[in-house]
């Protein structure tokens, strides 16, 4: 698609949106009710009650746009009665997601829902009543400030963005110079920020990297500091360079290690946020058939794909490295193979380990996740394109005697400030691998037919329309345990734990490590039975390293492999008589009276 084009596809995402959220409103009061999320993902919205005031916001701008004018006034009404007025309020002037909050629990909200104010206040002219329009505009006043006081650091890359296009759109709704100056300074420090670190912190995430571009496209839509939107188009069109980078044209799907991940991006293709924006920008049409987002911003096309990533070759290898971590992605002829090396979990990496094959099934990937990725201590790697030796190191008490409160001032989820698990913690990864809608070949190191429950031994084999894969788990104490296990909905898993045996690092802290050898090849290359017996026939040692562990041996063909996991905590200092590692400091903050 060119840029020329778009106006015609921006139409037609607000028609299949507006009638996406039609379908969502419940009969009652025509109005979109909130639907409680599980899972650690979505956090406090595990809370959710009331009106989605995100969605009705999203809503009141697509159902302007294709004619339901009452019915988006309805929404916007509701929109702008569930802006925080309460002025001793932390998020005053930010917004309630879910309208039976006290407040603003998710002060992101701000950043998803002012764009919308924006677009409907320059773009649906006299179809809003003027006494709309001056809600609007009060409440773009007071958002500014509910969107300086929302605390979000460089690292949290979507919401950095579009609170900088938040201001941006406020600026020129209210034409205030103001909120533009302060988008220059907050661009300036988190361009600087980023550029001395050598990574986004949200890479390559199929929900939030679109989330970015949007942004982006947002900002090039508004009046700017003189010089920012050549800086902002050249971000967005590096942004879309690093997703083709990572994009798979046989498989049809961005593959890669993800930062953040949610089950549609790890599993399917053409069922991302990305997808859509790939969509919008590739030469040949591209597999999604959804809109997510209600395309606000500039239009984005053909034109926006940087030289270097036209026409890319595979195989091929997507090397990054930064921030005290790497990442390699091997694409190669009908398969992709991702992982993660080192430290810096502080960025995040919710998918550190990625295999996504060719398949006729939208269900393309087989995403390997630690527990508790989120506090994961250190990734180690070592993979010779479809061979992988792979690792994660976790930290945990050495006793669940040492507990310290958590202290919440703010009413926010903010997280923990240690990066500590129980002392009954056992490592391991979950494995997803299929859902009724396709069904891989499962089969046991033996070459049998793999059960539901407990697998013999450490093996799983996997056969794929196209592969032969082969999995072994290794523990330096003890015997992993495999759980083949079937949910409610069809989705099959495998769930590999090792032992919880740790090994002692300090006073406070103890690591323990799971590793796998992954091995990718043609799907007839070997009879099942013989690769298992050959994986089987390895022979792995786990060695003392200067705190941490050394893993060494030799794949089924032939490959020698070696890892360094590292268990090593960061420290704040480290002299006679005393040694502050970065846990132990969070606990003395959190013990203090």
């Amino acid at each position: 698609m060119r840029h020329h084009d778009f106006e015609t596809e921006r139409n037609a995402i607000f028609q299949h949106l507006s009638e996406t959220f039609l379908a969502r409103c419940d009969p009652s009061d025509g109005l979109i009710h909130s639907e409680k999320y599980a899972g650690k993902d979505v956090s406090i919205h595990t809370r959710a009650a009331g009106y989605d005031i995100r969605a009705m916001a999203e809503a009141a701008t697509a159902w302007m746009m294709c004619g339901h004018e009452a019915k988006a006034c309805q929404a916007l009404d509701m929109v702008l009665d569930n802006q925080d007025l309460d002025e001793d309020s932390s998020t005053w002037g930010n917004f309630k997601w879910h309208s039976d909050w006290p407040m603003a629990l998710d002060p992101n909200a701000a950043a998803f829902i002012v764009p919308n104010l924006w677009y409907l206040y320059q773009h649906a002219g006299e179809k809003l009543p003027a006494s709309l329009r001056e809600r609007i505009r009060a409440a773009l006043r007071r958002a500014y400030d509910g969107i300086q006081a929302h605390c979000c650091t460089f690292l949290y890359t979507n919401i950095v963005l579009l609170n900088q296009a938040s201001l941006l759109c406020i600026a020129d709704v209210l034409d205030w110079p103001r909120p533009r100056q302060v988008v220059g300074w907050a661009f300036e420090e988190w361009r600087n920020r980023i550029g001395h670190l050598g990574v986004l912190p949200e890479y390559n995430s199929l929900t939030y990297s679109a989330v970015d571009i949007h942004a982006l496209a947002i900002m090039l839509a508004c009046p700017a500091p003189e010089g920012l939107h050549a800086e902002v188009r050249a971000l967005l069109r590096l942004l879309i360079a690093q997703a083709l980078a990572d994009y798979h044209p046989v498989i049809g799907r961005i593959t890669g290690a993800q930062s953040r991940a949610y089950p549609a991006d790890r599993r399917q293709r053409g069922h991302s946020c990305m997808d859509a924006i790939l969509r919008l920008v590739l030469p040949h049409s591209h597999g999604c058939e959804q809109h997510f987002l209600a395309w606000l911003g500039v239009p984005i096309g053909m034109e926006d794909i940087l030289p270097e990533a036209r026409q890319l070759p595979l195989p091929r290898h997507v090397r990054a490295w930064g921030g005290g971590q790497s990442r390699l992605n091997y694409l190669g002829a009908d398969f992709a193979l991702a992982s993660i090396n080192g430290r810096g979990h502080w960025t995040g990496h919710a998918l550190p380990f990625f295999l996504a094959y060719a398949s006729s099934n939208r269900r393309c990937g087989l995403p390997i996740l630690p527990r508790e990725a989120a506090k994961v201590e250190a990734h180690a790697a070592d993979q010779q394109d479809g061979t992988l030796l792979g690792s994660c190191c976790w930290l945990k008490k050495r006793s669940d005697k040492d507990t310290t409160s958590n202290r919440n001032f703010s009413g926010l989820n903010t997280g923990t400030p240690d990066n500590l698990l129980d002392a009954s913690f056992r490592p391991g990864f979950f494995l997803e691998l299929d859902g009724p809608e396709g069904r891989l070949e499962l089969f046991d190191g033996n070459g049998d037919p793999a059960p539901t429950g407990r697998v013999p031994g450490d093996i799983l084999l996997i056969r794929t329309d196209t592969l032969l894969v082969g999995l072994r788990f290794l523990s330096p104490s003890g015997a992993p345990r495999l759980i083949l296990a079937e949910d409610a909905d069809g989705e099959r898993a495998l769930e590999a734990e090792g032992p919880g045996e740790a090994l002692a690092i300090n006073d406070l802290e103890a690591a323990v490590t799971l590793a796998f050898l992954l091995e990718v090849m043609p799907r007839e290359a070997m009879p099942i039975r013989a690769l298992g017996a050959a994986l089987q026939a390895g022979s792995w040692a786990f060695r003392p390293a200067a705190v941490g562990w050394e893993l060494s041996g030799r794949s089924p063909g032939g490959k020698a492999l070696r890892v360094t996991i590292d268990a090593q905590p960061a420290c704040f200092w480290d002299f006679p008589g005393s040694h502050l590692s970065a846990n132990a400091w969070c606990h003395r903050l959190q013990s203090a009276t």
